[in-house]
């Protein structure tokens, strides 16, 4: 398998495979690190890299976007965690505007990243 990069370069950190309702998904993982907690490009960076794949992954595989936002604070690790879904026909193919938050979990890690 080749990828052919023909414009800006696409960004994965972090990508596998695991059973979803007993059926195989490729999760596709975009990270960042910040002070606090931003809105607004989440939706683009998460789902321009699934948009980047989709011709290079079998079609009986559905990519799940997860955009993962760490944060230090002085209670610990804060990780906000946006598992996304895809709201199109499966006909049609998908846009960034079709993104949708399926599932959002924050994590914290208490005591962890904490400087004395």
């Amino acid at each position: 398998m080749s990828w052919n990069h023909r414009c800006r370069q696409v960004e994965i950190d972090a990508l596998f495979v695991a059973q979803t309702s007993g059926k195989p998904h490729l999760f596709l993982v975009e990270a960042k690190v910040s002070q606090r907690l931003q809105s607004g490009a989440s939706q683009a960076q998460a789902g321009v890299p699934p948009l980047a794949l989709r011709a290079s992954v079998p079609h009986y595989l559905p990519i799940v976007p997860v955009y993962v936002r760490a944060m230090a604070a002085e209670d610990g690790a804060h990780f906000c965690v946006c598992e996304c879904r895809w709201n199109y026909d499966d006909t049609a193919e998908p846009a960034i505007g079709d993104l949708r938050p399926a599932h959002v979990e924050r994590i914290v890690l208490p005591g962890y990243g904490r400087t004395r």
